[in-house]
């Protein structure tokens, strides 16, 4: 991780506590900032707010998210630091895969936040679905994640129709073809998915596919433990 001093106030991603605009820190752009020293000087042991944190760990099960990971697994081909940005329903978020650096490398992370600052995690996803986070996720977070899981293509074409910009490369889509399947030729070869004719066909039958692979499953599945690792 690279050390560097703080340009905004943020959060440490592995305690969750404040980090001041000007504080010493180690980043790194899959995961953000941590405090360089822990504890910080004048704050409680991070270990100690880990450790509370832990103890409200849940788990919702999203839905198969093989798909997703294989989206991520053709885009890193050609991206070091592949994303999908969902802004779906007042709220916008972000998924990446973990790097070396992180405590679980390669697997799905969540993060989020306001004005297009996503510095707050939300948990990481596991191929199967199993969403690990901490307890008061915002239930839109939930939906839109699971209409991911169930549909991929479709999911990210309707979050393309609703703002008008790839969720990839949060580029403007302009010409007909794009703006009818949510994103562009580029980012369709690089996540691996179609476009043109046969795009078209799969997005216009989104939602006869999303019923055929069954009922919504996320937001209400909930299980509490005691860690998470």
């Amino acid at each position: 991780m690279k050390k560097m001093t703080s340009k905004f106030n943020g959060k440490c991603f592995e305690c969750s506590i404040p980090i001041p605009k000007g504080s010493p820190i180690l980043w790194s752009k899959p995961t953000g900032a941590k405090h360089k020293v822990c504890p910080p000087a004048g704050t409680i042991d991070c270990a100690a707010v880990k450790a509370a944190n832990l103890s409200h760990v849940y788990v919702t099960e999203l839905g198969d998210f093989s798909e997703v990971y294989e989206m991520f697994a053709s885009a890193a081909k050609t991206n070091k630091f592949p994303k999908i940005v969902i802004d779906t329903d007042g709220i916008q978020f972000s998924l990446y895969v973990s790097g070396p650096d992180a405590k679980i490398e390669g697997v799905i992370n969540v993060k989020g936040g306001k004005g297009g600052w996503h510095t707050e995690w939300y948990g990481r996803i596991t191929e199967s679905g199993a969403w690990t986070h901490w307890a008061g996720v915002d239930e839109r977070m939930a939906d839109a994640l699971s209409k991911l899981a169930m549909d991929p293509v479709g999911a990210v074409a309707e979050f393309g129709h609703l703002n008008g910009r790839c969720c990839f490369c949060s580029i403007e889509v302009t010409d007909e073809t794009s703006e009818e399947v949510g994103y562009g030729p580029t980012c369709a070869k690089k996540w691996g998915l179609p476009h043109g004719t046969k795009a078209k066909a799969i997005v216009g039958h989104t939602h006869t596919a999303s019923l055929e692979k069954g009922p919504h499953v996320g937001s209400k599945i909930f299980a509490a433990f005691e860690n998470v690792d």
